[in-house]
């Protein structure tokens, strides 16, 4: 398998639990995308990207206001890749 046909690994993170749902259902059917967990706080994805290491963290944008820039930062620090 070539990078181009790897699996990505994600992490969602947003209080909206629909939003999170609404990803899972997207992604669902999207072979190369992988959803290790949907969480609705930064301290549980921070834990998990320690686990897992993800290709992708998605935030939603109901975080934005809930310090979502220094939670990026966090990730960034733990695990340059994803």
């Amino acid at each position: 398998m070539n990078r181009a046909d790897s699996i990505i690994s994600v992490v969602v993170v947003d209080h909206v639990k629909l939003f999170r749902d609404c990803l899972q259902i997207a992604c669902k059917d999207h072979p190369r995308l992988q959803i290790l967990a949907d969480v609705e706080d930064f301290e549980a994805a921070v834990r998990l990207v320690k686990r897992h290491t993800p290709d992708l963290v998605l935030v939603g944008g109901s975080c934005l206001e809930n310090g979502a820039i220094p939670f990026i930062h966090t990730v960034k620090d733990m695990s340059p890749a994803t």
